[in-house]
């Protein structure tokens, strides 16, 4: 029997939270909203789904910060709690879907741990995460995380700033690859991964936070996907963004798009990571990258919408 394909799909935390609500009941909706074509694919394609956690992430450290009898998670073990929590969620959702079509594949959530360089941390750029605060309830945040640095944000309050390094290695990337495509769809990198960075010859959680994409992108190459899709909230990639000449990439090479991104089109906190992920999974083989609206999966893998990167030398 011929191996089928494998797509690694990555959607983005506020894929769950599209009304701005975070309890579960929203957030189960929205996820059934995203996970809506999944189906339609499986029968071409063996799926990889992974996942941002910003909102989320967020959500969970004011919880911790507020509980006055319990002592608050690290921000790494915010990450792991919100990976169970959010793979539930698309588990739930997407179960709903196949059992309407008869279909009998299991989601499978995979904790996942990415590997960081400790060395790295202090030169890493800073991410801005969770809830902002205002003037007063900064002191308090202060008190919990005495060495945090927090920035201000016009209009909105004060965040609270963390390291973001490049992942190195996705440590469960062989249990993936060994469980896709057989009637399972693993769910894994939620949140990009809990970062752990060798200490003294043990692995340990580290105060940092991995962007989703970049760890989506290299658990793509490590398990061998044919194609890699992020899926956002507007079409696609564009160039000249801000001006009244900005453009929707439609069709692209992996050269083009290098191109465009070394040129600095794609701005660094949003749109920057999804290219580059894109750019680098391809560059290490891969067939096919897009970005696309989280609405129109089924088009995207279809090749009709998105930004569709080829890379023509795979």
């Amino acid at each position: 029997m011929q191996k089928r394909p494998t797509i690694v799909i990555a959607l983005g935390g506020n894929a769950l939270v599209r009304d701005g609500r975070l309890d579960f009941a929203s957030q189960l909706k929205s996820a059934s909203r995203a996970l809506k074509d999944i189906p339609q694919i499986l029968p071409k394609w063996d799926v990889v789904i992974t996942h941002g956690n910003g909102p989320q992430v967020g959500a969970s450290l004011i919880r911790h910060h507020a509980a006055k009898t319990v002592t608050p998670y690290p921000l790494y073990a915010c990450v792991a709690e919100t990976q169970g929590s959010i793979g539930y969620l698309i588990e739930t959702a997407l179960e709903e879907h196949l059992q309407k079509i008869g279909l009998k594949h299991r989601p499978v959530t995979v904790i996942t741990r990415a590997l960081v360089d400790k060395g790295s941390l202090a030169k890493s750029p800073l991410k801005p995460i969770g809830h902002y605060y205002s003037k007063e309830e900064l002191q308090s945040a202060r008190k919990l995380r005495p060495a945090a640095e927090f920035r201000f944000f016009k209009g909105k309050g004060y965040r609270l700033l963390v390291p973001s390094p490049e992942p190195k290695e996705i440590l469960e990337a062989t249990l993936v690859r060994n469980i896709v495509g057989n009637n399972c769809i693993p769910i894994a990198c939620g949140g990009g991964g809990i970062p752990v960075a060798e200490v003294r010859g043990r692995l340990t959680g580290m105060e940092a936070v991995i962007d989703k994409d970049l760890a989506s992108g290299l658990l793509a190459t490590a398990i061998g996907a044919d194609t890699f899709v992020s899926l956002t909230d507007i079409e696609g990639a564009y160039i000249n963004y801000e001006s009244k000449k900005r453009t929707l990439l439609r069709n692209v090479s992996l050269e083009e798009i290098r191109r465009y991104y070394e040129m600095g089109e794609f701005a660094e906190g949003s749109m920057g990571p999804k290219v580059l992920a894109c750019i680098r999974f391809l560059e290490k083989g891969g067939k096919r990258a897009v970005i696309a609206h989280l609405d129109k999966l089924k088009s995207a893998v279809a090749g009709k919408s998105g930004t569709q990167i080829a890379n023509y030398l795979a």
